[in-house]
């Protein structure tokens, strides 16, 4: 198999960019699993994803050939971007997770309004029924009693 200079300096780069791509997915579903309070489906979904994304690089990109400096790149990029860039975009995807969250909490509040308001009214209703057909059973036990 005769492989061409571009097609390796190619592997290379999309190796790095693969370990760089990888780390945001990693932030990613870090922050979205510090917000739900360590959820396994979370871990699931990111392996699922992480996987997905090296096999799908490793047979479309790299036609299944894998080169022992695309895996130093991918590492080496990998070890970079965790100690530079990988905290701000884990605060910055903490932030739009928070943001989301807090939109979907006020709009199942508006949503959950009407259904609240009904049962308080029905329980009311319901407190007065009680307290009206309670009396009526309690003047009839006296009344059987004398």
């Amino acid at each position: 198999m005769k492989v061409s200079l571009e097609f390796e300096i190619f592997s290379f780069l999309a190796s790095v960019v693969l370990a760089i791509l990888i780390g945001i997915v990693y932030d990613f579903f870090r922050a979205v699993r510090n917000t739900f309070k360590k959820s396994v489906l979370c871990d699931i979904l990111m392996w699922i994803t992480v996987s997905f994304l090296v096999v799908w690089t490793w047979f479309f990109v790299f036609f299944g050939v894998l080169r022992w400096y695309m895996v130093l790149g991918a590492f080496f990029t990998g070890v970079i971007y965790f100690l530079t860039v990988s905290r701000y975009t884990y605060y910055l995807f903490q932030f739009f997770v928070d943001k989301i969250c807090l939109v979907f909490t006020v709009i199942l509040k508006i949503l959950l309004t009407p259904p609240r308001f009904l049962c308080k009214m029905l329980c009311v209703y319901i407190g007065r029924f009680k307290s009206k057909f309670s009396k009526k059973v309690e003047g009839k036990c006296d009344e059987e009693k004398a």
